[in-house]
């Protein structure tokens, strides 16, 4: 190999220019060596490209427009737009969209067409082919913390072999949408209506059976009479306790005196022995029998007269006065006794009706706890179900989604890309073939 081969160098001034130098490595003299492979290869990839582009089925989109219509639009600040049935999203309408049973509704619509062929109307029947030829678009209008905010416009998209096909295609699907939309409205708004019907008969039945009940417990229960009743027993009571109160006063007076009676009668003899005068009589006898017969003492014997006995009256005016006073003092007891029987049996009776009282004003708190809020909602009820009425009569077609634009025929393919293929094919086809011609020359040693 020479100077110049194995190493740059400057080339040779030429018309008084300077030329760059020139790197040649082993593997570009491989590469150049092999010129004729690659490009017989390059050349063979772009042709098999180049067939393969020209044969592949066309294949052609078609779209149509549809809107999601928010509650606002419909019924702009009425009332009644809160009975419209509206609770479908567009992300909602996405997933319904693409599932089976649409998808197969899709294809029946296409069968009633007519105009496809039977070859073509056989590919609808795998639902999973005919799902990788529909696309839903929609485009994110918003992205924050809180979630992503979608575009109200749906953008169905259908390809097909032929542009008529594809058309019929998303036509087809647009009308299936619209008509999901009208089926779910008509639905939510029967289902609506029948729960406020259901809701209003069920709470009214509960409101009178409420005020049933409150207006039997007013005839059991006299607020106003039973705390009469109250404080009139409460005052009988009082009335009874000051007469217990004196009674048990004087009782204790009584006691005091009956024992200062019974000490004085304790003290008082029954009887006084008294002496008298006796008559002539009694005299001479006196002496003819003598004194040792008739029992005398020596005192008595010297004086004229006889011993006699005789009740005592203040004995007996004490033993009387102690017998009224005891009388008189089991007459108090008993009478105190009564009255505390009577004032017993009255406290039980008033913490009975304070206890039935305090009972029944609890029913009545619970009722009227009840009453209120069953109230509040046969009201509210009663408004929701005039309102339904009201919608029912309503436009009968409000669904969420309406066509925006109907599907055309597309003037050109989306795919295959012929272009692109061949140039794929070409650049493919010489990569290819110069990493041949790179190995080759390395496994046989030429690098």
């Amino acid at each position: 190999m020479s100077h110049h081969e194995s190493s740059p160098e400057t080339a040779m001034p030429r018309n008084g220019a300077m030329v760059m130098p020139v790197h040649v490595t082993p593997s570009l003299l491989a590469l150049w060596a092999g010129r004729h492979l690659i490009a017989g290869g390059t050349l063979a990839a772009f042709a098999a490209a180049t067939l393969v582009a020209f044969l592949l089925p066309k294949t052609f989109e078609s779209s149509v427009s549809l809107i999601l219509l928010p509650t606002p639009i419909k019924q702009a600040g009425d009332p009644v737009s809160a009975l419209i049935p509206r609770v479908l999203s567009v992300t909602d309408y996405e997933i319904l969209l693409m599932s089976d049973g649409v998808l197969k509704e899709v294809a029946d619509k296409v069968r009633q067409l007519g105009t496809w062929p039977e070859k073509d109307l056989e590919s609808l029947d795998e639902i999973s082919r005919l799902r990788r030829r529909m696309r839903v678009q929609v485009e994110i209008t918003e992205k924050t913390a809180y979630g992503v905010a979608r575009s109200p416009v749906m953008l169905l998209k259908a390809h097909a072999r032929t542009p008529e096909q594809a058309r019929d295609l998303a036509q087809a699907w647009a009308q299936v949408a619209e008509d999901l939309a009208n089926r779910l409205y008509q639905k939510g708004k029967t289902g609506l209506k029948e729960f406020v019907e259901t809701r209003f008969a069920d709470t009214r039945q509960d409101l009178l059976s409420v005020r049933a009940q409150i207006r039997d417990l007013e005839i059991e229960w006299n607020d106003e009479l039973e705390h009469e009743r109250m404080a009139k027993k409460h005052s009988r009571l009082l009335d009874y306790e000051e007469k217990s109160i004196d009674l048990a006063m004087k009782i204790e007076a009584t006691r005091t005196e009956l024992a200062e009676l019974r000490a004085q009668l304790a003290e008082e003899p029954e009887k006084k022995v008294l002496w008298k005068s006796p008559p002539m009589t009694a005299v001479f006898l006196q002496e003819q029998m003598g004194m040792e017969k008739m029992d005398l003492t020596p005192e008595e014997g010297k004086q004229p007269g006889y011993r006699d006995e005789v009740l005592n009256e203040t004995y007996l005016y004490l033993k009387h006065k102690v017998t009224l006073m005891e009388s008189e003092l089991a007459g108090m007891e008993k009478h105190l006794k009564m009255l505390l029987d009577s004032m017993e049996t009255l406290e039980g009776e008033l913490q009975a009706l304070r206890e039935e009282a305090a009972h029944r004003a609890f029913e009545r708190k619970q009722l009227d706890q009840e009453e209120s809020p069953l109230k509040h909602s046969y009201d509210l009820l009663a408004g929701k179900l005039e309102q339904a009425k009201i919608a029912e009569t309503e436009e009968a077609e409000m669904a969420d989604i309406k066509i925006v634009s109907d599907a055309v025929a597309p003037d050109r393919k989306i795919s295959p890309i012929r272009s692109l293929i061949m140039a794929m094919g070409l650049m493919v086809g010489f990569l290819v073939s110069a990493c041949c011609v790179w190995l080759r020359a390395l496994f046989t040693g030429l690098l």
